[in-house]
């Protein structure tokens, strides 16, 4: 069954690249960082448990972002993500049933 919620992103090459989302009481950060040797972005995110977040930690870049993590709970293969048709407003949080929410 999906379960969609709305994302908050920055970085767009084909598909929204570093992205927060929430569900139920718990925000995640995906984060699928280009890698400057290879020339491409990784094939899978990096998936984060955040603390709450203000505002002003998400103003300017989100370089650093993953820093403010409460743990890595692991990574999900890109193809695996369904965006909304626009790739920009909402995903199907189900993937993260794999870690326990």
């Amino acid at each position: 069954m999906k379960r969609w919620a709305p994302i908050k992103y920055r970085g767009f090459y084909d598909i929204s690249r570093t992205f927060l989302t929430e569900t139920g009481n718990q925000t995640f950060l995906f984060d699928c960082s280009f890698n400057d040797k290879e020339d491409e972005y990784a094939e899978a995110y990096k998936v984060y448990l955040m603390p709450e977040l203000d505002e002003k930690e998400l103003g300017g870049s989100w370089q650093d972002l993953r820093a403010k993590a409460t743990r890595l709970l692991g990574e999900i293969p890109t193809s695996e993500i369904e965006f909304d048709p626009t790739l920009r407003q909402q995903v199907n949080v189900q993937a993260l049933s794999r870690f326990g929410f």
